[in-house]
């Protein structure tokens, strides 16, 4: 089987190397023990501050806490959430 990315003129790069380059970072996956914490601190360090980062399904991908930590500290303007964490309360966020 032909690799897809060679034929679309793209380029397989690690998570890490695809934060730094990248506007906005939006990961539709599932919620399962494999993705939990998938875009932690380290992770969210990476990005600019100025781009996005997306969770759109309920579940632990992003670490709320480390995204209210660089929130709080100016590390990140741009977070977008239709959902948190199941039965979890919202981190605080001073604005």
């Amino acid at each position: 089987m032909p690799r897809l990315d060679r034929h679309a003129g793209a380029e397989r790069v690690s998570l890490e190397k695809l934060l730094r380059r990248s506007d906005v970072c939006v990961a539709p996956l599932p919620a399962h023990r494999g993705n939990a914490g998938l875009i932690n601190a380290a992770r969210l360090n990476l990005m600019n501050p100025q781009r996005w980062c997306c969770q759109h399904r309920p579940g632990p991908l992003v670490v709320e806490s480390d995204l209210a930590a660089a929130l709080n500290e100016g590390r990140s303007q741009a977070p977008r959430f239709d959902v948190l964490s199941v039965n979890r309360r919202p981190p605080t966020i001073r604005c």
